[in-house]
């Protein structure tokens, strides 16, 4: 029997008992530009950044423990007295502000808080909407669903990692609200591939390269993305970009047919130990995306017939405007609806010609990362739930026969939209600036879709398990996870 993440999607996943008409609006991200950089910064968690993206929002951006002392945080010493290994995103260590933490809730506080059971929250602490160049590849799709990329950034001189990054970016998005539908022929040989790879448990590595670079693939695809960037504390404190947002992949660097598959959305939500969907307020509702940062490509015109878009279905969301950034590159502008209305997907294979191109740079990093074996000791919760998944199907194929998640079955298809006859290369303007204004931190509410099917899926590893679950950690979490009458009532509470 298959054992597919992609077919069932269990995860530990919370849903907070709140009553409906307290919480009437998710936590909306106010992305301001040209928001000034804090330099030079004081503190070692301090996000600076040197240039804006196209967007007028941070790019490439890196910590100021960097440019105190030239070091990834956390720094290396041992004095009791340091906060920012365990608490980087306290006072003590950042000069940002209205950084967004997830507060625990049952049931995923059980498992995320398990060996850091006094944190205040469950694992994110988010910093701000940025966007990120380098080179990816691919790294696993994790127990809650998500797909998981690792981005090399272009200058890692400069880069917003941590020492337990191992040099690369972690890439984050719900694989149910982006790829489940994709109709690009990209996405959907992708899909099909990591599906096999979760079917046999070890990692398709060479496979999903080729499908990622066909041309070289012992070479990493250039990429840009942008996202909500922040801090998975869950997994030691990485610095990630989660939930994407927007995603380009360049899969063929042919100055004569250049091709970037890309998806764009206004929301998304943060995977295993997160419960809330984040709504980005864009200026205008545009997100525009500079697909590489060097202006030594010159002359790029879209060849029309090889260009294919395809959109959530009733959105009627047109064709992006292509523009030149002179001194940087080349710029798709995307106009989304209101995310609040629509939660609108979006994806794109665009290919252009150049007058003048200059090869990527990018190379090989160190070895991908297969899917991880079965042990002892499961270091986070998301290679428990992977753990106890395999653990069940060794003893009893029919164990994991479980159903399709809900928001599988009901998620929004997507279709085609048309690409104009005459695509025109405009100059990139850069965004306006706007007057500031201060605005309160709106409430964040649960993301009800998700919500219930991760009850649902905690109800069925706990029936497959006869209620009495694996330990983690040393801990017997079974009583408190599988607690029907609480689960009851949240699925309740969700219906509401």
């Amino acid at each position: 029997m298959s054992m597919s993440y992609s077919s069932w999607g269990i995860c530990l996943f919370s849903f907070a008992i709140l009553i409906e008409s307290a919480c009437v609006r998710p936590h909306n991200w106010q992305p301001i530009p040209h928001l000034p950089s804090i330099n030079p910064p004081t503190k070692d968690f301090t996000l600076i950044w040197e240039k804006e993206d196209a967007n007028g929002l941070p790019q490439d951006p890196y910590w100021g423990l960097e440019k105190i002392s030239g070091e990834f945080p956390p720094r290396e010493q041992t004095e009791p007295s340091y906060p920012c290994k365990s608490d980087p995103y306290g006072t003590a260590c950042t000069e940002n502000k209205n950084l967004v933490m997830d507060p625990p809730q049952f049931p995923n506080s059980v498992i995320c808080k398990v060996g850091n059971l006094g944190a205040k929250f469950n694992g994110h602490a988010d910093w701000i909407v940025a966007s990120q160049h380098g080179c990816v590849d691919w790294e696993n799709q994790s127990a809650d669903g998500d797909y998981n990329f690792r981005m090399f950034p272009d200058d890692r001189q400069k880069a917003a990692l941590t020492k337990n990054n191992d040099q690369f970016l972690g890439l984050e998005f719900d694989y149910y609200e982006t790829i489940l539908n994709s109709r690009l022929d990209f996405w959907s040989a992708f899909r099909s591939e990591v599906n096999r790879e979760n079917d046999d448990q070890h990692g398709h590595e060479q496979e999903i390269r080729r499908l990622l670079h066909p041309s070289r693939p012992d070479v990493n695809p250039r990429s840009a993305v942008t996202g909500v960037f922040g801090l998975d504390c869950e997994h030691g404190c990485k610095s990630e970009i989660h939930p994407v947002l927007a995603f380009a992949i360049e899969t063929n660097p042919d100055p004569d047919d250049d091709t970037w598959v890309i998806f764009v959305r206004n929301w998304g939500d943060e995977g295993f130990c997160s419960r809330y969907r984040h709504i980005i307020d864009f200026e205008g509702n545009q997100l525009a995306i500079l697909l590489f940062d060097n202006a030594e490509s010159v002359g790029p015109s879209v060849i029309r017939e090889k260009t294919h878009m395809f959109a959530t279905n009733g959105t009627n969301i047109a064709f992006p405007s292509i523009s030149d950034w002179r001194t940087r590159g080349p710029v798709v502008s995307f106009t989304l609806p209101s995310p609040e209305q629509t939660m609108a997907f979006v994806e794109l294979e665009i290919h252009f010609k150049w007058h003048k191109f200059t090869v990527p740079s990018c190379s090989m990093p160190m070895p991908a990362l297969a899917i991880s074996e079965v042990t002892a000791e499961p270091s986070d919760a998301e290679q428990y739930l992977r753990d106890a998944r395999r653990k069940l199907k060794s003893q009893d194929q029919s164990a994991v026969n479980l159903p399709v998640p809900l928001a599988a079955t009901t998620q929004t298809s997507l279709v085609e939209m048309p690409v104009p006859e005459t695509i025109r290369i405009r100059d990139f303007v850069t965004p306006a600036r706007p007057v500031k204004s201060v605005k309160g931190v709106p409430r964040l509410v649960a993301d009800r879709k998700r919500a219930e099917r991760d009850i649902r899926g905690i109800q069925d590893l706990c029936r497959a398990y006869k209620n009495t679950l694996p330990p983690f950690r040393g801990h017997d979490i079974s009583s408190e996870v599988c607690d029907e009458t609480k689960l009851h009532e949240q699925m309740r509470a969700n219906q509401k």
